[in-house]
């Protein structure tokens, strides 16, 4: 017990002698802290990055099965099944060169990715200003401002900085992580689209290729699968 007080107390000690700009610090460290969970939590549950539905769902609909189709998506909670959803739903009704067709999937492919990418941005901004911070941090206790009066020693000032840059280095990381999963599931949604609306529902088997592969990959799945490709038009 007296060892994690004593653990507490210096750090308390150390953050005090840090400056005012450490509380600025932990707040953007909450913050990001924040943000990362809430990103990790939404692509758990939206299933982010599964994407073994869409060579079946795009061979049913190929083969003219629409109801099938759109039965496979409908199950699905991931950003992709719901723009191909409405995809397919759009493109049975309208013509493939009908303006409104685009209008109403971008819609719908501007929704989920607006979603996707919400929060993406303040993680930036927090790993850009984090190490500003703490140089400034730095050079305020190096000053005697905040510190409580006279210049703080070397080590002593520089505790700013090392908290700015720890916060930076942690928010970039999970910054790329998130938007790197984010742009997979761009990348898929694109093609399943493109797929489903510039095709005839009708289908030939066709030979694989790695940027189909890379499209339609499942994330923590290895196994192959069989992608039917679409006659254009």
């Amino acid at each position: 017990m007296g060892t994690a007080l004593d653990v507490v107390s210096r750090a308390i000690a150390l953050l005090w002698q840090g400056g005012p700009v450490m509380f600025v610090l932990i707040a953007l460290s909450l913050i990001a802290l924040t943000i990362i969970t809430a990103k990790i939590w939404q692509f758990f549950s939206r299933r982010v990055g599964r994407r073994k539905f869409i060579a079946p769902s795009l061979r049913s609909w190929h083969e003219g099965d629409q109801n099938g189709a759109v039965a496979i998506v409908s199950q699905q909670r991931s950003p992709t099944a719901k723009v191909m959803y409405v995809a397919m739903q759009a493109r049975a009704q309208m013509d493939p060169h009908d303006e409104a067709l685009t209008d109403e999937i971008m819609r719908a492919a501007r929704m989920q990715m607006n979603a996707l990418d919400s929060g993406l941005r303040t993680l930036e901004l927090i790993a850009l200003l984090a190490p500003l911070f703490g140089i400034l941090g730095t050079i305020l206790s190096m000053m005697g401002i905040g510190s409580g009066g006279g210049s703080s020693p070397v080590h002593v000032a520089l505790v700013s900085t090392a908290a700015g840059l720890v916060i930076s280095i942690v928010t970039v990381l999970f910054y790329y992580y998130l938007d790197a999963r984010v742009d997979r599931e761009r990348r898929a949604m694109e093609a399943s689209v493109a797929a489903i609306v510039g095709a005839n529902v009708t289908a030939r088997p066709a030979h694989r290729h790695a940027s189909d592969d890379h499209d339609y990959e499942e994330e923590d799945d290895d196994d192959e699968e069989e992608y039917y490709e679409p006659e254009l038009r």
